[in-house]
């Protein structure tokens, strides 16, 4: 939701092309709401906070600046959930979780 106030908690990264910052903001800012963590989208030049729906964790931008990926549970009521790996276009709407990958998801983040 983008509704109240937010906390920047950390990695921030600039878009490819420059024009948008995205990082992770909390709406309390208490290290145990973890999963009330959500990822951050602003433009460069000013304007409102957008955030992406669901949990927010360490993500990558595609190399075209068009999406995001991070790997995240899928329940904030569960503290102890299985990563899924989360898709989201960057200018909006729901994201979506790709199928379970052979690999690591946070080496495939890392290598994208």
């Amino acid at each position: 939701g983008n509704e109240g106030d937010y906390y920047l908690l950390s990695s921030v990264r600039w878009s490819p092309d420059s024009r948008a910052l995205a990082f992770l903001v909390s709406p309390t800012g208490k290290p145990d709401d973890g999963n009330r963590v959500e990822i951050g989208i602003v433009a460069a030049a000013g304007g409102p906070l957008r955030t992406l729906p669901g949990i927010g964790d360490s993500f990558a931008w595609s190399p075209d600046g068009r999406w995001i990926a991070w790997a995240a549970g899928s329940d904030r009521a569960n503290y102890v959930d299985t990563s899924t790996l989360w898709v989201a276009n960057a200018a909006g709407g729901a994201p979506f979780s790709l199928p379970t990958l052979p690999w690591p998801v946070n080496t495939m983040l890392d290598a994208w």
